[in-house]
Order: C-alpha cells, then sequence, then structure tokens
C-alpha cells in the first residue's frame, strides 16, 4: 500500500530547486502551444511549458477572463456575447461555470452595476479564497459613478461599488498599457499585457507573465517558445491547496512497528497530492515532512515511524504550494515543518 522514501532521496527531494510555479491560460486565436492546438475557447493548463487541455467552452465562445476557484469551479469574462446554458452572457459580465453539473450562472451583472455595455471585463480573480473580493479589470477607458478605471488598472468589487485596487500609472505602467489578465500570488500581482509593454527598462511581451511586488516589475513566466502572432487573452493561477478536513486516524500494523494513516480530503479540489509530517509531542515545531506522495491516490499511506513520542500531520499541496499545517489550540496556525514537501506555501482560507 503506502511507500516509505528513503531518507536521503527525499531529502534531496524536499530540498531541491523548486519546479516553475503551473497556471492557466487562454489564447486569442488558435495557437500550437507545445506541439498541440488550443482555440481561444479552451483554457490550457501550462506546467513549465508542456500543455494540457484544461477547460473547453462550446466553440466560438472565447475567453477574455479566467480564475479557478478552490471549490473547484470557474470564474470567467468572455471576448463577446455569448448563450450558455439558457443564458445570455454580455462582455462586461463575469460567469461563474460548474465544471461538475455542467451549469453556468451569473456572478457579476455588469449592466445590473452600470458597466458600459462597450466596457469588456478583462482580468478576473478572487482574492482571499473564494469568499473573497473580487479583482477585474476592464479593457478601455470606463467610468463607473465618479470613478474612472483605465485598461491598466485592477478595480475590487465590495459593498455594492468598485474602487481601485492597483493603479496602473502610479505603479509605473504607461498610459497605452492594457491588462488583459491579473492574479496575486505570495503577496504579489501577476500581471499580463495585451501587447509588448517597457518596465522598468525592461521588455515583456504578450505572452510574459510580470510580477509586481510593489516597488518593482520582474518576469515571473515565459515560454520561450511562444508563438508569434500570438497571445495570451487571460490566466490565473492554481487554485488554493487548502486543509486536510478533520479525521485523521493511526492505526498499528499488525504484526509490524508500522502505523496506518488515513486522512480526510482537502477543503479545497486543487490539493494534488499529500505530505505526511513527523514530529515529536510536545515540540510543535518539530515536524519534518517523512513522506510527500500518497501512493495510490486512496488518502492512507504506511509509514515507519521514529522512536520516541510522534505527532503526524498531513498537508495537501499542488505542485505550486503547500496548504496549510491546521492550528494548535492557544497558538494558532502551525509553522512550516522543518523540511517541506514543496518550497511555498498558500494560506489561503478553505471555501
Amino acid at each position: 500500500m503506502g511507500r516509505l522514501l528513503p531518507f536521503l532521496l527525499l531529502i534531496a527531494l524536499i530540498s531541491g530547486t523548486a519546479a516553475a510555479d503551473s497556471f492557466y491560460l487562454a489564447v486569442d486565436v488558435t495557437s500550437d502551444l507545445g506541439g498541440a492546438n488550443f482555440t481561444p475557447w479552451n483554457v490550457a493548463r501550462n506546467d513549465s511549458s508542456t500543455y494540457s487541455l484544461e477547460l473547453s467552452l462550446p466553440d466560438g465562445t472565447p475567453v477574455n477572463g479566467l480564475h479557478r476557484m478552490d471549490g473547484g469551479d470557474w470564474l470567467l469574462s468572455l471576448a463577446q456575447p455569448a448563450d450558455l446554458g439558457g443564458l445570455t452572457f454580455m462582455s462586461n459580465d463575469v460567469v461563474r461555470y460548474d465544471p461538475i453539473n455542467g451549469s453556468y450562472s451569473v456572478y457579476l451583472d455588469g449592466e445590473a452595476l452600470g458597466i458600459p455595455a462597450a466596457s469588456r471585463i478583462d482580468a478576473v480573480f478572487l482574492e482571499g479564497g473564494d469568499n473573497g473580493t473580487l479583482v477585474i479589470s476592464f479593457d478601455v477607458r470606463t467610468e463607473l459613478g465618479s470613478d474612472i478605471f483605465l485598461p491598466g488598472d485592477l478595480a475590487e468589487y465590495s459593498a455594492g461599488g468598485f474602487s481601485v485596487v492597483l493603479n496602473g500609472l502610479a505603479s509605473g505602467l504607461p498610459a497605452s498599457a492594457n491588462l488583459s489578465g491579473a492574479d496575486k500570488h505570495g503577496g504579489a500581482f501577476l500581471l499580463l499585457f495585451d501587447a509588448s509593454v517597457t518596465l522598468g527598462g525592461n521588455s515583456y511581451l504578450p505572452g510574459d507573465i510580470v510580477r509586481w511586488d510593489g516597488s518593482s516589475f520582474s518576469l515571473f513566466a515565459a515560454d520561450p517558445n511562444w508563438p508569434s502572432g500570438s497571445r495570451a487573452r487571460a490566466f490565473c493561477m492554481l487554485a488554493s491547496p487548502g486543509d486536510v478536513l478533520p479525521g485523521l486516524t493511526m492505526t498499528k500494523v499488525t504484526g509490524s512497528p508500522k502505523l496506518q494513516l488515513t486522512w480526510q480530503p482537502s477543503c479545497s479540489t486543487a490539493a494534488e497530492d499529500y505530505g505526511i509530517y513527523e514530529g515529536t509531542v510536545g515540540a510543535w515545531t518539530s515536524h519534518t515532512a517523512i513522506d510527500c506522495f500518497d501512493d495510490l491516490n486512496d488518502l492512507t499511506e504506511i509509514i515507519a515511524p521514529q522512536p520516541g513520542s510522534n505527532s503526524y500531520l498531513v498537508v495537501p499541496y499542488s505542485v505550486n504550494a503547500e496548504g496549510f499545517y491546521g492550528a494548535t489550540r492557544g497558538v494558532g496556525i502551525r509553522t512550516r515543518g522543518l523540511t517541506v514537501c514543496v518550497t511555498e506555501q498558500d494560506l489561503t482560507p478553505c471555501p
């Protein structure tokens, strides 16, 4: 059933260089990405410039903005009006798509909120998890009441109104810059532009993702084989891996010193695997990764415990980040392990 990695191999795994972050994207024209064709109504997953199909909308429904929710649903904006699931969506709406049930619903009604019909929504993401604040951008200068939003701005919707959460000009974007995609990752904004742009003396292409940490721009991701004539029209990061639901159990394996750990799945559909951490009872910051794979994807593993009084944690993770380690009474969120399965951590709350 379970597999305990040899100790030296495990240390090499969890102490090595982290792989590039994975993300989702959509293109503006049919494009050859990594040897496969993707249309403007496809959502592709990029794993270090290896692409796979993640989502496909009905033919002729080009994606303009996208966000993957921790619960598994998608938030989308469309490059042109479309009928989906018996509903008509405009380019100033945000659509929620449930891939399990194949159903569409209105997440944000642009007309009802006074967004002009000529203002297409580009970037779409939620800050703070599935119950967090919606952040969007517009492809043209847009007036909402007394506020003006430029194509290089990010606007958040809260308490029935919009406000600027990223001022493009004040951040150093040229007046001509148009954000076609955005997300938040590691405390910084990740930005995608619809045309080449020069920021801080560096030039970025339409397929590049640029990081803005509040003081400087840097390249976050680029495909050296990005096809000329294509641009990434939308992108978002993978959802948060979340937290394992309560219910971890330990059972002694009959006739063996080994233990069988069984746990509940993560609260997030974005958890791709689980790491097992072992620590000393009473030393609640001593946990160390001892197994970084749920071999059979069955939420159970057999481990060989170290001598002494031990405690165990199971932590969900994606290729990008680990999730929560849980919390201790009177202390709060547990600190990360002394050695870890994934370099980064994402503490976005569960749905």
